[in-house]
């Protein structure tokens, strides 16, 4: 019963709206796949997660579209495995620099030619995998490659996640880049606990903390950064 009136509302909600919210998952680069519901890391829950938010959920390939749609709420790349072209980039650029919202997700060992318009929105990249050391992601069948995230930064973003535990497995850690030409502020939105550290040299599946070389816990796993752009338009986000 209460699971109908939802989809009514749902539906309502729809229709009802002056235009569609569109959120589009970037593809070309062997992206997180959003029409894959079967294997582990295919994002098709997340597909329909957004979807009960109302929101309308499409792949768009940069390369050949040339350009953002205006009705583009948000574009998501997800675990992309190869380097953007420098005409993605361009655009992906400025649609950020014009009020769009954009969330990064990347794999460690990636380099997907964004380090310029990182440094612009002052987050950094650590070449790293992010191991931890208490043993939690074992029990629930991960290895030590899945850090654990038991406190959130205060921000808009994570304020529904104060009680909320979470793995992230195969994680890079990030850093703030000071860069004193550009007018975008970033600040850290959730970190691993101090039994978690970023690995440098990870050999044949085994890790050791080495100080001086490896990163120490607590490592910053998640960053936002904003600009604003005038009274009537939405700060940009992006990891």
């Amino acid at each position: 019963e209460s699971a109908r009136e939802q989809d009514i509302t749902n539906t309502i909600l729809k229709v009802t709206r002056e235009q569609n919210k569109v959120i589009y998952f970037s593809k070309g680069h062997n992206e997180a796949d959003i029409d894959d519901d079967q294997n582990q890391h295919g994002y098709g829950a997340a597909r329909e997660a957004i979807k009960n938010q109302n929101y309308e959920v499409e792949s768009i390939n940069l390369a050949e579209t040339r350009a953002i749609p205006d009705d583009c709420s948000a574009l998501v790349i997800a675990g992309a495995k190869v380097a953007l072209l420098p005409t993605e980039i361009t655009i992906i650029e400025k649609y950020v620099d014009a009020g769009g919202k954009i969330l990064l997700l990347t794999d460690p060992d990636v380099n997907l030619g964004l380090d310029k318009v990182l440094r612009k929105w002052k987050i950094g990249l650590e070449n790293d995998i992010v191991v931890d050391s208490s043993g939690l992601g074992q029990l629930f069948g991960m290895g030590p490659a899945a850090p654990l995230v038991s406190a959130y930064d205060s921000h808009p973003i994570t304020k529904d996640l104060s009680n909320t535990m979470t793995f992230f497995p195969e994680a890079r850690s990030l850093k703030t880049v000071e860069d004193s030409t550009s007018d975008y502020t970033s600040s850290v939105l959730f970190r691993t606990s101090e039994r978690s550290w970023g690995e440098k040299n990870l050999v044949e599946g085994s890790a050791e903390f080495n100080e001086g070389v490896d990163i120490k816990g607590p490592v910053v796993l998640g960053m936002v950064s904003t600009r604003s752009v005038s009274p009537s338009t939405d700060n940009k986000t992006k990891e």
